[in-house]
């Protein structure tokens, strides 16, 4: 009875399984976890099986529950979205093998590699094969479609890359339309697609050879087809080498 008050499922004691929805069942199984009163629950992809609306309304049930019990929660998941709103630590793994563990937020915005770096956010981040040229004892990312200067505390860790190839990320959130004629770090891309989603706004563009995500004011007046400016912040670039696909910091 306490499990059931806990979940909010006293009024289904008395149903025959088949009759319950997939959120009730869900709560279902998660309340034979708790009688048992364990130290340590594992949920192995417990909202895989639900429709997009009810794995929303069963993640926040699922933190509240976590929240009233205290007890140590593993939840494996393929969802990043999953392991961002509701992890206090995540674990990222690939083929068995740990990759990065650390706060949701630390993972987001320094992930060790190239892999942890396109599993963590929605949409992925963008990759796109730069060289570095040293000039003027300056640096630069020469894309196919443009050039972005390499930030002044980001140089050192670059330097021994001159002349060589390096993979260029930036998340599209950290991509703007660009207001002024200047900025340093601002390329010129065309529009393919546009996807408005209300609060925001997702350009799909095309500089050169190369494709990216970008996420934009809604109210940004832009077209399919349509030349853009965009400014792109410096303080969250990311670089990683190539072979290794680690970081390079």
């Amino acid at each position: 009875r306490e499990a059931a008050e806990i979940l909010g499922i006293q009024a289904l004691l008395h149903r025959k399984p088949r009759a319950l929805s997939g959120g009730q069942r869900q709560r279902v199984a998660v309340g034979r976890a708790i009688v048992r009163k364990p130290q340590v629950f594992l949920f192995d992809e417990p909202l895989s099986n639900l429709d997009a609306k009810l794995r929303v309304q069963m993640r926040v049930e699922l933190k509240k529950l976590h929240q009233r019990l205290q007890a140590t929660i593993v939840y494996v998941t393929h969802d990043q979205v999953e392991a961002m709103t509701m992890g206090d630590r995540i674990v990222v793994m690939r083929d068995g093998r740990i990759h990065q563990v650390g706060p949701p937020l630390q993972v987001y915005e320094h992930p060790v590699n190239r892999f942890v770096a396109g599993f963590i956010g929605s949409p992925a981040m963008n990759f796109i094969p730069t060289t570095v040229q040293a000039a003027d004892g300056r640096l630069t990312l020469l894309a196919d479609g443009f050039r972005v200067p390499v930030p002044a505390g980001r140089a050192a860790a670059l330097q021994a890359y001159a002349g060589r190839k390096v993979i260029f990320g930036i998340r599209p959130e950290d991509i703007t339309a660009a207001t002024g004629p200047d900025g340093r770090s601002a390329i010129e891309a065309i529009v393919e697609v546009v996807e408005p989603l209300g609060a925001e706004v997702l350009l799909d563009l095309r500089a050169g050879a190369d494709t990216l995500t970008a996420r934009v004011d809604p109210h940004l007046a832009v077209r399919a087809k349509d030349r853009i400016r965009l400014a792109l912040a410096e303080d969250k670039m990311h670089f990683f080498d190539p072979e290794s696909e680690q970081v390079i910091r």
